[in-house]
């Protein structure tokens, strides 16, 4: 009897603390996005949400997200994923690649809306400069040579 009364105590103390009790926890999923620049002269990041830019020796731009709710299962993550609510948008005009992030409402599940916490980690070939925030250009190129001068 003391067991039960001893249990039933901390369940309340967690749920007044801000534990969840009702058998939901932060779920997460890792993602992956390939974008191709082509040589393209100039890249540009866009994005709202976290991200950090490393150089990489591959010939695409790869992209890693991970991605945290605190309102729903792993399968239900999973699903949300693959309708691309958080795949990036590309745009390609001469010699240029855009990549930003989506517009999106507030995810609402079951009336509750969810706590989405998303990052990007963003691998640039090693044949582009980065001359300032988001923006890289191809080494060598004659805008880069331009800019610099």
């Amino acid at each position: 009897m003391k067991f039960k009364v001893l249990v039933g105590n901390l369940l309340v103390a967690l749920g007044v603390w801000g534990v969840p009790t009702d058998g939901t926890a932060q779920v997460e999923k890792l993602f992956h996005q390939v974008i191709t620049a082509d040589e393209a002269y100039i890249l540009n990041f866009a994005l709202k949400e976290d991200y950090e830019v490393v150089t990489w020796s591959g010939k695409t731009i790869l992209v890693e997200g991970l991605i945290r709710l605190d309102c729903c299962d792993q399968v239900m993550l999973s699903h949300i994923v693959k309708t691309g609510r958080y795949a990036l948008t590309l745009e390609n005009s001469a010699d240029v690649v855009s990549v930003s992030s989506k517009n999106f409402p507030p995810l609402t599940i079951k009336g509750l809306q969810c706590k989405e916490q998303v990052k990007f980690k963003i691998s640039v070939p090693e044949n582009y400069e980065m001359v300032s925030k988001g923006q890289f250009y191809l080494k060598d190129s004659p805008v880069l040579e331009a800019k610099k001068q």
